[in-house]
């Protein structure tokens, strides 16, 4: 618990200490010992001056104020700072993987339980560990950043064609 930026909080004597030199120290290099196992950072501090604005809409089941931020799920392909890649074959692995876990899942998994198994296949699956030809395997690590206040499920959508006459 901290004041902070963006990009950082304080410490207790008011030095800025990086977000992203601090999660870099718990990394499974860093720490082989806890390779594989989650590290989870619950950090309670500012991240700017802004305070979040509430809006009312007509399209929320309560009508109650919302965040003006809230519901938004982005998904990267990888970490920052680091490559994505595919193959010319088969398109962007994120692309590939994120439609076959959507199609075989969507019935019985939420969205945010079938990133977690996209992630975990482009991680560690073989198909996505290397290029045929690369000297270096190609390797990375999808991420999500998130502000779902619910679980979002897909549903089948069927669409049926009308002949309109002309």
């Amino acid at each position: 618990m901290s004041h902070g930026g963006e990009e950082y909080f304080l410490t207790k004597d008011e030095k800025e200490f990086k977000y992203a030199d601090v999660f870099s120290e718990f990394t499974n290099g860093k720490i082989p010992e806890f390779a594989g196992r989650p590290k989870v950072f619950l950090m309670q501090s500012c991240k700017g001056k802004e305070v979040q604005n509430e809006i009312l809409s007509d399209h929320v089941r309560e009508q109650c104020p919302i965040l003006d931020d809230s519901d938004i799920l982005v998904i990267w392909a990888t970490t920052p700072g680091c490559k994505a890649f595919g193959r010319s074959s088969d398109g962007s692995f994120l692309i590939e993987v994120t439609i076959n876990h959507f199609q075989q899942k969507f019935a019985s998994d939420d969205v945010e339980c079938m990133l977690s198994d996209i992630r975990r296949t482009i991680a560690y699956g073989q198909k996505y560990r290397s290029t045929p030809g690369a000297n270096v395997p190609y390797r990375q690590m999808p991420c999500t950043w998130s502000t779902l206040t619910d679980k979002l499920y897909l549903i089948r959508y069927q669409c049926v064609l009308q002949k309109y006459p002309r």
